[in-house]
């Protein structure tokens, strides 16, 4: 008689961590890699007790900040139990497309772009983190709200933006002291936590939030602009919801996701591969 396999699905991003076993779903925190490999340990811990889960589980994840090769191989040298591992960006495009040539566009607390082709070659960009890129994500969002009110509040005349309506909005003292404190020290789930407020202030008439939106919209226009030829565009991930207009307006083919990350990740386990998609795996039979 077969041993039954347990699998339990993980997605874990730079704001809050999805886990899917069996039927039901949990919550819980931030767990991207690039937070190092802790986080996510914790993750397992609770997660564990929670479903009171057998010794050996299969785990399948998708994970922002792969591309942190220490953290990454830390992760598959330490985990100790069966793995199949492959960047959100990666198993979002696999959910979102079902497999067939689309472009995906990412668009949470950070960015990026995978695609297939009508080849069946798989390719990507962006997705630097929020250091290095991310441009139109809601950590971009956030950062560029709280700049312009710091520069707001050292007299810059140039901004010209309601110092007590956005330290109210982004939830920060309205002290130039007060918003460097906080973005000192500040995560990119930080920041993405106030991207909310600047699209409704934006959608409120405000003309600052209203040119922060804009940016970004011209930021994810220019990442799309990186597919190497005409294919079907969806948008997935917290803000996906926001820009898929403005750039339909923009002239892209933007379609409805044909599934989520839990899809994508099913169908890696199911045997789906194509050239480039890369999928890393640990004890995983």
């Amino acid at each position: 008689m077969m041993t039954p396999i347990h699998r339990v699905y993980l997605d874990g991003g730079g704001s809050k961590t999805a886990l899917r076993y069996g039927t039901e779903t949990l919550r819980w925190g931030p767990s991207a890699l690039s937070l190092g490999v802790t986080p996510l340990m914790a993750c397992r811990q609770e997660v564990r007790a929670h479903w009171n889960l057998p010794e050996t589980v299969h785990w399948v994840m998708s994970m922002a900040g792969c591309e942190h090769l220490a953290h990454r191989n830390a992760l598959l040298a330490n985990w100790g139990e069966p793995l199949i591992l492959m960047s959100d960006r990666d198993a979002g495009w696999l959910g979102a497309s079902g497999g067939k040539p689309m472009a995906v566009l990412t668009v949470g607390t950070g960015t990026a772009l995978a695609w297939m082709t009508s080849d069946h070659t798989f390719g990507h960009a962006g997705g630097l983190g929020f250091r290095l890129g991310d441009e139109g994500s809601g950590a971009w969002i956030g950062r560029y709200a709280l700049a312009l009110l710091a520069q707001a509040l050292d007299g810059d005349c140039r901004v010209d933006l309601s110092i007590a309506a956005w330290s109210e909005g982004l939830q920060v003292a309205p002290t130039l002291d007060s918003v460097m404190a906080l973005a000192a020290d500040a995560t990119p789930a930080l920041f993405a936590r106030r991207a909310p407020w600047v699209m409704q202030a934006a959608d409120a008439g405000d003309p600052v939030a209203r040119g922060i939106c804009a940016d970004a919209v011209v930021a994810l226009d220019h990442l799309l602009g990186r597919l190497p030829e005409s294919l079907p565009i969806a948008l997935v991930g917290g803000l996906s919801g926001i820009f898929g207009d403005p750039l339909r307006h923009l002239g892209h083919a933007i379609d409805t996701p044909k599934g989520d990350v839990f899809d994508g990740l099913s169908r890696v386990v199911e045997g789906f591969e194509c050239p480039g998609l890369q999928i890393w795996r640990c004890g995983y039979v």
